[in-house]
């Protein structure tokens, strides 16, 4: 017989801060469920040659699975369907607009408002959205035609997919007791920052155009870092910036250190880059720099699989996450003001 979920604080609280708690810290059953999805696309696209198909769609499959136990209008199957389709819808746009400089810019930019919005109304709607809006960004830095759009957004979909299935057989061996859903939270004034959606949306835009304009390989992690480093306070913003850097280059030096001492093989990056995705799954609620560490590496082990060097994709990742952390940083300090009933020490959001 299942247990019961843990009821959430009272309502009467001004931020149920420690919602996210219910979910346990380090969760390697959680991971195992999640990570083979991704090694199997990955290793397939190798043995049929194509190794960069099979890189984006284990990149789709990776967000995915994030949301392997999240519950999205009672279903937790639901989330993870949400993210694929809108991620596969997202990829083809940005595709797309990512031929044209400044509608892609607007688009952005709007998408981060959008963001930010949702991440003080619902978690798991938030999540969803944030996915999508990766996709966006990733799928911009490597703009096509039609038809290349309309195959990224194919494989995404592809790889959002063989995800749903995997975790859907996998999970009840290894979980056959589910642990809690995250809960959903909405805050008791719902007008709350208007000025935090504000600032996202600069700092998406400011950041996709300093990547542009230093000409960064992997540039989306520009916009990505700022959207997901900005916080309405300048002290939470300090302190999530340092640790998504620390993790950051944490992974990178990771990944670094592995290919200088093991030989490029196609297969040996596909074993690592699963393991690092295994950590980043179990390391998801446990230290946001240790998550960081552990998404990075996988991402390097990615692109490395996809035709791009390890150190080339490291010190792209590292300083795309510099410009986006700085031009978070900066946005928020100019609008430094921190709303009353928002806490200093809880990071709401996760990953």
């Amino acid at each position: 017989m299942s247990q019961q979920p843990p009821q959430p604080p009272s309502p009467s609280a001004a931020w149920p801060s420690r919602a996210l708690h219910y979910v346990v810290p380090f969760q390697a059953r959680a991971a195992a469920v999640c990570a083979p999805g991704l090694a199997l696309i990955l290793g397939t696209g190798v043995v049929l040659d194509h190794p960069l198909e099979g890189a984006v769609a284990a990149g789709a499959a990776f967000s995915v699975g994030f949301g392997a136990h999240r519950d999205f209008r009672g279903t937790r199957w639901a989330a993870m369907a949400g993210a694929a389709l809108g991620m596969t819808v997202a990829a083809f746009m940005g595709s797309l607009l990512g031929n044209w400089p400044w509608p892609y810019i607007a688009t952005s930019s709007a998408i981060g408002a959008l963001v930010a919005w949702l991440a003080l109304h619902d978690e798991n709607v938030w999540w969803i959205a944030l996915q999508c809006a990766i996709a966006f960004f990733v799928a911009g830095s490597f703009a096509g035609s039609l038809d290349d759009a309309l195959l990224r957004g194919a494989i995404v979909a592809a790889g959002g997919i063989v995800q749903m299935i995997a975790v859907t057989i996998l999970r009840p061996l290894i979980m056959p007791e589910l642990p809690p859903l995250v809960p959903r939270v909405s805050p008791d004034r719902p007008s709350l920052l208007q000025s935090h959606v504000i600032r996202a949306a600069i700092s998406v835009a400011l950041a996709t155009i300093a990547s542009h304009r230093l000409g960064l390989f992997n540039g989306h992690w520009a916009p990505m870092t700022a959207l997901l480093v900005l916080k309405p306070g300048l002290r939470d913003t300090h302190t999530r910036g340092l640790a998504r850097l620390a993790g950051t280059v944490g992974g990178c030096a990771a990944a670094s250190v592995f290919a200088a001492l093991v030989p490029e093989r196609l297969f040996v990056l596909v074993i690592v880059g699963s393991i690092a995705a295994w950590f980043a799954y179990a390391l998801l609620k446990a230290h946001y720099a240790a998550f960081t560490a552990a998404v990075t590496a996988t991402v390097v082990m990615l692109v490395a699989v996809g035709g791009v060097s390890e150190f080339e994709a490291a010190e792209s990742r590292i300083g795309a996450t510099l410009v986006g952390g700085a031009v978070a940083l900066i946005v928020a300090y100019l609008g430094r003001k921190r709303p009353p009933f928002w806490p200093k020490t809880e990071d709401r959001l996760g990953a």
